[in-house]
């Protein structure tokens, strides 16, 4: 099983289609996605309740599907237990922004890209470190 590993997410990338995230620009605070959650804000400061609604977010934008390498099926999706708790890790910098921003570029992936998929996106890079 082909496998990209996004922080201390696992991610069987998915070719499917995410719902458009604007970022906050100034003082214009965007409350992005259906959890709520500003992109602006950094995942170590989410609350328990905040990190739970993030992840049931991303899990069903980006949900887990079957796709075909080289004769092979692969899953590909955002495959997280939501239940785990410190899903990001107290060491992660990046923002709530900058996880959609890389699952967006993974969504954004055909199929056949997503089989020749050797290392993250380059919107994948802020999160590599968490």
């Amino acid at each position: 099983m082909r496998s990209v590993t996004v922080g201390p997410l696992v991610v069987f990338a998915c070719a499917c289609t995410l719902q458009h995230h604007k970022h906050v620009t100034g003082d214009d605070e965007d409350a992005g996605g259906s959890s709520g959650v500003a992109n602006s804000r950094g995942v170590t400061t989410l609350s328990p309740a905040e990190e739970l609604a993030l992840c049931n977010e991303l899990s069903q934008a980006f949900p887990t599907r079957e796709i075909t390498c080289n004769g092979e099926a692969q899953s590909w999706g955002f495959d997280v237990d939501c239940s785990t708790t410190d899903l990001f890790g107290s060491e992660c910098t990046a923002t709530v922004g900058e996880y959609r921003d890389c699952l967006d570029a993974l969504a954004s992936l055909n199929d056949t890209q997503a089989c020749m998929l050797a290392s993250n996106p380059p919107a994948c890079t802020p999160i590599e470190g968490c």
